[in-house]
């Protein structure tokens, strides 16, 4: 049984969770599935993130969520009566696997509507020893001093949902308390393998958790199988280079390589020298990037920013020294506001869908 729940500033026993007046879809969510998970409920049905396409119905069974919550409890030496911090939307998977934690754990949760700035962790300076965020959040609680004192009070902190920038993993050095990259999805009930982004540790490299065991398909993309897919071998769509057993670096998802003109160009690799670029000029532009059809290259690449249109000449520039010969994109196009997902991604498709002709 979890300690305690502070429920958006409202101290709730479990015992007692049948009369929380809820006053939000969150709050909704989160009490539901405590209820259902002290009730002993054996399966769970969950939409995936719909990141990479439509949103899919998947059913996760308990065993599952035991097994993946007790993997992050040893990896992080988390203890019973710990307290964990939880700002993700619980319709979701990320965000009920935080539930599930703390009560195999035995932990104590504090749990806030989900916001691109987390307010709690201020009020619990001393208290909190693990979170869970997106890279949006992160970036906010940096620029916080009482948050930034908290996050350095933590046993760990993971960050998913999005790639990090490495503007982001620059500011990052500033936490003194382990940060990492997670590798996860709904049908791996959340992250199977994580990165250290600062410190001593600090990797390219993710490292799957104990229990774990990858390889590649004919597509050089990850397969993965463990006690959390039941030991069924689950091919993702994500391409890695493989270190080892334990050890592999994330290239990008195959489903974003392009062809022009017969150069294949993974979107995701063009992306992190468009980060690095967009921080030497100190543009504060969200980005992706994107091919879209071309009569004579079959597919073009392109830049699409978030934002006001500025001058890029010098952005351009920059990139076509950076990048591989045709691997630069050939033109920019601003967008007043990306498409996002229910669980705050980006939307590529849904974003670039207009121009796509």
């Amino acid at each position: 049984m979890v300690p305690f729940v502070h429920l958006n500033g409202r101290l709730v026993e479990v015992s007692q969770l049948a009369s929380f007046e809820v006053g939000s879809e969150f709050e909704r969510s989160t009490v539901e599935f405590l209820q259902q998970w002290q009730q002993g409920q054996d399966r769970f049905d969950l939409y995936t993130s719909g990141s990479t396409g439509k949103p899919t119905n998947i059913s996760i069974q308990r065993q599952q969520m035991v097994a993946s919550a007790n993997m992050t409890i040893e990896a992080f030496n988390l203890l019973p009566h710990d307290t964990l911090h939880l700002c993700l939307n619980t319709g979701f998977i990320a965000g009920k696997m935080m539930l599930v934690r703390a009560m195999v754990g035995n932990m104590n949760i504090v749990a806030e509507e989900p916001s691109a700035y987390p307010k709690a962790l201020a009020d619990h300076l001393d208290t909190i020893h693990f979170t869970a965020l997106i890279p949006l959040q992160l970036e906010n609680l940096l620029a916080d001093e009482p948050s930034l004192h908290a996050l350095n009070k933590m046993k760990g902190i993971i960050i998913g949902g999005a790639p990090t920038s490495a503007e982001l993993e620059k500011r990052v050095q500033e936490i003194s308390a382990p940060v990492f990259a997670t590798f996860g999805m709904t049908e791996t009930v959340t992250h199977v393998a994580l990165r250290r982004l600062n410190g001593a540790g600090r990797s390219k490299y993710y490292q799957v958790l104990p229990g774990i065991q990858i390889d590649l398909d004919d597509r050089e993309c990850l397969a993965i199988s463990g006690p959390v897919t039941l030991g069924k071998r689950i091919v993702t769509n994500d391409r890695v280079k493989l270190v080892d057993k334990t050890h592999f670096e994330w290239l990008g998802r195959i489903d974003n390589v392009i062809n022009s003109g017969g150069i294949k160009i993974q979107l995701e690799e063009v992306e992190r020298e468009v980060a690095k670029v967009l921080s030497k000029l100190g543009l504060k532009y969200r980005a992706f990037a994107a091919g879209i059809p071309d009569k004579s290259l079959g597919q073009v690449l392109v830049l699409c920013l978030e934002g006001q249109e500025t001058p890029i000449n010098t952005l351009l520039a920059e990139l076509k020294s950076q990048l591989p010969k045709y691997h630069a994109p050939r033109k920019v196009l601003f967008i007043d506001r990306f498409v996002e997902t229910s669980t705050g991604k980006i939307n590529r498709r849904e974003t670039i869908k207009p121009v796509m002709g």
